[in-house]
């Protein structure tokens, strides 16, 4: 019977119901394009500082050796928050270009490098820059739009415990960059640790305030789609007023006319959000492809359950706003008038 009731209210009363369905459905696309381009922002922006090279710079103390060794690489690497680290060793010019001494963790700091053939696994083997004349005795050429780079020659240093390090690149997670830092001054006693000043904190806290301020929006937007969809619940309400009548002077109690009023607004509300859910993630891809240059289908699970939260709080809110208007119904009045 319910079913029935349900199927029949909105076959025979299909422009509010319309109304009801346009207002949840825009109230969840708005809500999913704004919390799915809040969450692209964000992951844009992590994956754009974990490729913008080291973030920390160490040099070894002065008063020491004078250089770092293997074993200090790798207890760089074991600190929680540490991504990457690459050392750096030079040791000496031949035929006029630099000769350094690196591991092929560089390729993954640096990824706009571009190496054409393959990273040296010899001790004698080696790659050239792109500015350096070309040899027969080089197994790759080596792209990186760095001028210092560009005019050297590049081998390996993994498993050359004899040759000194003068300088280790680290890139650690953007969120723990000062603890990272702090770490590494504890574990490497006198070592200088340098924060690279083009990839700071500040960048990462920019990404934030970009998705607190598209969040306060979608806040906005919120409070604005409460009322719209609160008034088409109202309208639905009075357009029903004599067949609610009815129903009263049928026998039928008013908290479950209420019910029955809940179910069609929620069956009507579901349908909305899927809707809406999936226009507000086409949106958000468009808007994040011609912004951030990403895009593409990519639909976050947070996305979804926010924007299921935010249209069952508008839903609820119009039940109980609606069920008062219901309570102050009088089924003689009603059918006397109509």
């Amino acid at each position: 019977m319910i079913g029935r009731l349900l199927s029949a209210g909105i076959r025979h009363r299909w422009e509010p119901s319309l109304l009801l369905f346009l207002a949840v459905s825009a109230a969840a696309g708005a809500a999913a394009a704004t919390a799915g381009l809040s969450w692209r922002i964000d992951r844009t922006t992590a994956a754009n500082l974990e490729r913008s090279g080291p973030n920390l710079v160490m040099r070894p103390q002065l008063e020491g050796s004078g250089f770092f060794t293997l074993r200090d690489l790798e207890r760089v690497r074991s600190l929680p928050g540490v991504r990457t680290a690459v050392p750096w060793s030079h040791t000496g010019n031949d035929a006029g270009a630099e000769i350094l001494l690196t591991t092929s963790a560089a390729l993954d700091l640096y990824p706009h490098w571009e190496l054409t053939g393959r990273w040296p696994r010899d001790p004698d083997e080696r790659i050239r820059g792109a500015a350096t004349t070309p040899s027969t005795d080089s197994v790759g050429v080596l792209t990186t739009g760095e001028r210092r780079f560009d005019r050297a020659l590049l081998q390996n240093l993994e498993g050359r415990p004899d040759v000194p390090i003068q300088r280790i690149e680290v890139r650690a997670a953007p969120e723990m960059l000062g603890s990272v830092r702090s770490s590494l001054q504890r574990r490497l006693p006198g070592a200088e640790v340098v924060p690279v000043a083009r990839v700071t904190e500040t960048e990462t806290a920019l990404g934030h305030r970009l998705v607190v301020l598209l969040g306060s929006i979608s806040g906005v937007i919120l409070l604005l789609a409460l009322g719209t969809v609160v008034a088409a619940g109202l309208t639905e309400v009075e357009s029903r007023r004599r067949e609610i009548a009815l129903l009263q002077s049928l026998g039928y109690e008013a908290s479950w006319i209420r019910r029955l009023l809940g179910l069609e607004l929620g069956v009507i509300g579901l349908v909305a959000t899927v809707v809406g859910f999936l226009a507000g993630e086409l949106l958000a891809a468009r808007l994040a492809r011609d912004l951030l240059g990403t895009g593409g289908w990519d639909p976050s699970l947070v996305v979804g359950v926010l924007t299921g939260a935010a249209t069952l709080f508008l839903l609820i809110a119009t039940v109980l706003i609606t069920g008062r208007r219901l309570g102050r119904l009088n089924p003689a009045v009603e059918l006397k008038n109509r």
